[in-house]
């Protein structure tokens, strides 16, 4: 599986608003474990833009957090 595989497989999973992102802290803080399953998984796109732009890769232009 390439990296390009992995990334169209991650942006199926939605970016959080600031609200959704603050709520679904709260409930991993209260221990539930899917919680941080959905945190991790809806995080992968930014995970790989920060990877690339520090490894100087440049392929992504924009940030996928300006993505809807």
């Amino acid at each position: 599986m390439g990296i390009e595989h992995y990334i169209k497989e991650i942006e199926k999973y939605p970016l959080l608003s600031r609200e959704s992102e603050r709520d679904i802290v709260m409930k991993m803080n209260s221990g539930d474990k899917n919680a941080r399953t959905y945190f991790i998984t809806s995080n992968l796109r930014l995970v790989i833009y920060v990877a690339r732009k520090y490894a100087g890769d440049g392929e992504l232009e924009e940030s996928p957090c300006s993505k809807p």
